[in-house]
């Protein structure tokens, strides 16, 4: 990849990110007026417990290597 395509996918992604945040934004913001951090940690603390439990099941499936999982 040149450095002209680097930068370009750069670009490219910083602008994503921009615009994911103005939609969060603007969704998010009316539905859960009052959020702050200490709001939102319980919700943090039950994905990471919900995402390492799929991970591990995940995992799981690997352990044996068939391919029809």
């Amino acid at each position: 990849m040149t450095e002209d395509q680097v930068r370009n996918k750069s670009r490219f992604m910083m602008g994503m990110e921009h615009v994911l945040r103005e939609i969060n934004h603007e969704i998010i913001s009316p539905a859960i007026p009052n959020m702050a951090v200490e709001n939102v940690v319980p919700l943090m603390i039950t994905g990471a417990r919900l995402r390492a439990e799929y991970l591990k099941f995940a995992f799981h499936l690997c352990d044996d290597r068939n391919e029809e999982h």
